[in-house]
């Protein structure tokens, strides 16, 4: 396969619709499977990203973030729920080593991810940016044990490796919803305590509401680039040290 330039960056976007033709499939799957051949020959750090829509341009800004000796391989899965991205994981992940990192950007059906995550080890990093989508139902109080329990799953199945879970994030919608939003996310917090291998990065200290597009839901590119900046510091610091040294940098981030 023909050398790749020394800051390495690939970004696939797959078709989860239904009417996709099956061309566009063929040379998504020819992408990720050159990709895939990089990571597995590659004696750099690896980073691999798989995202929901959320993710779309993060790979190559955190490619630029980070250092020249790493490959970034982003896989974006719009509209897709954690579920059906992690279901792309254990291909993703298999040729990796303890000095590379894993990151997931989805929603929060979590079912498969017990599988997925079993060959990572204490210097490898999952960090998960997830549990906007289930805000619409946020006023069931059943919801929002739901939410919470889904958070306690992801905890409870990365006990063997090192998890940095992200906030949810507030929307630009409803402030009575931000309320609550901000009511799980100190819940989140609290039930991180019971984990050692858990942090929680406060999402909303890094982007604001004026950092949305009109939708309300995806992010403006300077704010990805922001938020690029801390997964940049998190991971390349894990690559080299251990999680200590990443959030004594990364303080004003962190819930404390």
């Amino acid at each position: 396969m023909t050398a790749l330039s020394k800051r390495t960056l690939y970004e696939v976007h797959t078709q989860t619709d239904l009417c996709s033709t099956q061309n566009t499939f063929s040379q998504t799957e020819t992408q990720i499977d050159e990709a895939r051949v990089v990571i597995a020959e590659s004696t750099r750090h690896n980073v691999v990203l798989l995202a929901d829509s959320h993710g779309r341009g993060l790979a190559g800004m955190l490619g630029r973030t980070l250092n020249e000796a790493t490959t970034v391989l982003g896989i974006v899965k719009p509209a897709a729920g954690i579920d059906t991205v992690a279901q792309s994981l254990q291909d993703e992940v298999k040729n990796l080593g303890k000095a590379d990192t894993v990151i997931v950007m989805a929603g929060s059906n979590n079912q498969s991810l017990q599988d997925e995550v079993k060959n990572l080890g204490k210097a490898d990093t999952v960090i998960v940016m997830a549990g906007s989508n289930n805000m619409s139902n946020c006023y069931d109080s059943d919801e929002i044990h739901k939410v919470v329990d889904h958070f306690r799953f992801i905890m409870d199945h990365t006990r063997h490796t090192n998890a940095i879970i992200n906030t949810i994030p507030f929307t630009c919608f409803d402030n009575d919803i931000n309320k609550i939003i901000e009511h799980i996310n100190y819940k989140i917090f609290n039930l991180s305590k019971q984990y050692d291998h858990v942090n929680v990065l406060c999402i909303n200290n890094i982007i604001y509401l004026e950092d949305y597009i009109r939708d309300g839901f995806h992010l403006k590119s300077k704010a990805k680039k922001l938020v690029c900046v801390v997964y940049g510091q998190l991971t390349q610091i894990v690559s080299e040290t251990n999680l200590t040294t990443v959030f004594d940098n990364c303080d004003n981030y962190l819930f404390t």
